[in-house]
């Protein structure tokens, strides 16, 4: 990894910088935080994945266990990005309550997408990988 640059993004469990390599850079706040998004990169990359439903998904280009960052790819809208809130394969984090107040809140901020967020939701899911955290600054059309 080289040199750090703009920030382009942040939130409560970690931030992203652009780098000298045209690579986006998240560091982590919390190592199981790391572990998580590093375990869906490495699902992405392990079963070719580079876009779901038409929305470019970043490639994993390096990582850090010692500094719990991610190197990956910038891409462009449409696009899907952050998987710290994602899960693999078994039982999800969430209660079922937690799970119907997200559904109905994101089914708000999607409005008119919301069917198109729903098939992107579903093709993920045959990767074996639930998305946790939809929001437009995740799953940008645009």
């Amino acid at each position: 990894m080289e040199l750090i640059e703009p920030r382009l993004g942040w939130g409560q469990d970690g931030e992203v910088y652009s780098s000298n390599r045209r690579t986006a850079v998240k560091g982590f706040r919390y190592p199981e935080q790391y572990r998580q998004e590093l375990r869906i990169y490495e699902r992405l990359r392990d079963r070719g994945v580079t876009n779901v439903e038409g929305f470019a998904v970043p490639q994993l280009i390096s990582f850090s266990p010692e500094f719990a960052v991610i190197e990956m790819e910038i891409v462009q809208p449409p696009f899907v990005v952050d998987f710290v809130a994602a899960y693999l394969d078994g039982q999800s984090p969430f209660t079922p309550k937690e799970l119907r107040d997200a559904d109905r809140q994101a089914r708000r901020r999607f409005g008119a997408d919301w069917p198109q967020v729903q098939s992107i939701r579903a093709a993920f899911r045959r990767f074996g990988i639930h998305l946790g955290d939809l929001k437009p600054d995740n799953i940008r059309f645009r």
